[in-house]
């Protein structure tokens, strides 16, 4: 009879283990989808779509990689442009600057540039690469033709890889 309760006594706290970490896993799991989610939502909302005369300009990708210099990251921009003009439209990487912390920054020679002329309808994509301190974690992605701003994006700059 004493073991029969023992017996008894262990499966039930067994079973009252399993129930817990069972719990514990599936709550660490929504957890993390929950993290996921607002990652999502965040870049997202970074890549946002603008309408510049009648062009769509869309920030599709951003990688951090160093410059080799040892103080400084090469952040190169993957951007996708449609025409939705009537005739056809120019676009370049110079036309693009980023500022952060009070400084502004031109596009660098030493990364992937883009430019050229396109058709009504027709999409154009290309890089833009800025040498930026290492310290930058965000920054704004400014479409500046002619020197005049038409067009803004905050920027999460991605640790280096």
């Amino acid at each position: 009879m004493k073991k029969r309760k023992i017996l008894v006594s262990a499966l039930v706290a067994f079973l009252a283990m399993l129930i817990i970490t069972g719990c514990s896993s599936t709550s660490s799991s929504q957890t993390n989808d929950k993290n996921k989610e607002t990652d999502q939502a965040a870049e997202k909302e970074m890549y946002v779509t603008k309408t510049v005369n009648k062009i769509d300009m869309k920030i599709v990708d951003v990688k951090t990689t160093e410059n080799g210099k040892g103080n400084k990251n090469l952040v190169t921009l993957k951007m996708k442009f449609t025409n939705h003009d009537v005739s056809e439209v120019g676009v370049g990487a110079y036309d693009f600057t980023m500022k952060a912390k009070d400084k502004t920054y031109k596009v660098s020679a030493n990364g992937s540039t883009f430019g050229d002329a396109f058709q009504p309808e027709k999409t154009l994509s290309g890089k833009v690469s800025f040498e930026i301190p290492k310290n930058i974690k965000t920054a704004k992605l400014l479409y500046m033709p002619e020197k005049k701003e038409l067009a803004e994006w905050n920027i999460v700059i991605p640790t280096a890889k």
